[in-house]
């Protein structure tokens, strides 16, 4: 398959052509060629390099095991999941397509902007990631702050030990935080009762304006 009228130049880095340029027919997404069966497709994944709760390999192994044969990785401000997915890929004959999934915002309105196959080096775009993802640390240590001083057992440092550093912290690590601490049963208790976007303990953080974005 060729994509008509497309640079390709910063996507080619795939071991197995499947979706190629149609000047220099590269590939564009990679893991294993297309099926001849009408693919299963789910471009809307996340893994622990954000909110997600298993490793971008582990969702690769996951959606294999489930018959999905197109998956696309849209980690939330954050990149870093792309290769152990795209070795995964090959090794579970999976196509993956690199993706993520910007925060952004319009009139003050949260927009979470999903985009695949964008230049992992282009500079602009990662510092603009960088920068949500210092906000969204700051948004998450005033959560716990306001968590904390009601006396819900939760530790900001704890969480970021816990998940590791160059996550893109948000608010499934908290509630995930409260979990282990018997407080909730899950994580949809969690939200429904302290996490929720009317709650008091709710903060916002900035984002771009999704036009900028684009």
């Amino acid at each position: 398959m060729l994509l008509r009228g497309h640079d390709c130049k910063p996507y080619c880095r795939g071991p197995l052509p499947v979706v190629g340029c149609c000047q220099c027919a590269r590939p564009l997404a990679y893991g294993a060629p297309m099926p001849s069966q009408p693919p299963v497709i789910d471009l809307h994944t996340h893994s622990t390099c954000s909110d997600g709760t298993q490793s971008p390999a582990d969702v690769v192994a996951s959606a294999a095991a489930a018959g999905v044969t197109v998956l696309g990785l849209t980690d939330h401000d954050v990149i870093a999941g792309w290769a152990p997915a795209a070795a995964a890929g090959v090794e579970r004959g999976i196509t993956v397509v690199p993706g993520l999934e910007l925060s952004t915002q319009a009139g003050g309105v949260s927009i979470h902007m999903l985009a695949y196959f964008v230049d992992p080096d282009h500079a602009e775009l990662n510092a603009l990631m960088a920068t949500i993802r210092g906000h969204r640390d700051t948004r998450m240590q005033r959560t716990v702050e306001l968590l904390a001083a009601d006396g819900y057992p939760v530790d900001y440092d704890a969480i970021v030990d816990y998940v590791g550093q160059g996550v893109t912290l948000g608010r499934p690590h908290i509630a995930d935080a409260l979990v282990r601490t018997g407080t909730f049963g899950d994580r949809n208790a969690v939200f429904d009762e302290v996490l929720h976007g009317r709650s008091q303990y709710y903060v916002r953080h900035w984002a771009p304006e999704a036009s900028d974005a684009v």
